[in-house]
């Protein structure tokens, strides 16, 4: 090789590797900027919303009332239960009159005894009579009467538009005591009321 030859390609030589250390190669060197890294928290706008008031679940004024409780204050238009039905009112059949008198006449003969002690008195007046009256005997003392025995035949008297009444007039040895007899149904029992002597004897 000629001289020139060699001095062109030692020149060569020294300008490549010049431009390696330098880093001039045929690479580009206008490098891609690095990723920023995404962050590990999801953005706002995607995370999930909390519930709200709106979202809750419903109220317990909500949920239907309790099997059997749905129907006790109104049911559309279908009348309410109240009950069993009430009994009829009681009517003057036969025998009515005559068991109101005779019901009057056990209580007057119960009634006048004034020899005896107060609680044998009061047990033998409490079936004949009603609650109310013999609440009212309790504190009577029967030593105060002076009507001993019922002298004759009672008398009824009944008003025909009160079924559940009836006055039946007692003769005794202190005159005509008045005993006022209720009943509370058709079959039930006849009870004083009130035995009231006549006017002028207490």
């Amino acid at each position: 090789m000629s001289a020139p030859v060699r001095s062109l390609t030692a020149a060569a030589a020294v300008l490549a590797v010049a431009l390696a250390a330098t880093g001039c190669g045929n690479e580009s060197t206008n490098a891609a900027p690095a990723a920023t890294p995404a962050s590990s928290a999801p953005a706002t706008s995607m995370s999930r919303p909390s519930p709200s008031s709106s979202t809750s679940s419903p109220s317990s004024a909500m949920k239907p009332a309790p099997t059997g409780t749905a129907c006790q204050v109104s049911c559309d238009s279908a009348p309410q239960y109240v009950g069993p039905t009430p009994e009829a009112p009681p009517t003057w059949g036969p025998g009515d009159q005559k068991a109101a008198e005779s019901a009057a006449l056990g209580a007057m003969k119960a009634y006048a005894q004034p020899g005896m002690a107060h609680s044998p008195w009061l047990a033998q007046m409490r079936p004949r009579v009603t609650a109310g009256f013999a609440a009212e005997l309790t504190s009577f003392d029967p030593s105060y009467l002076t009507v001993s025995k019922v002298t004759g035949a009672p008398r009824t008297t009944i008003q025909k538009t009160n079924t559940y009444q009836a006055v039946v007039t007692v003769p005794t040895n202190e005159g005509a005591y008045t005993v006022t007899m209720l009943r509370s149904s058709q079959h039930s029992p006849w009870l004083a009321t009130s035995i009231v002597p006549p006017l002028g004897q207490h």
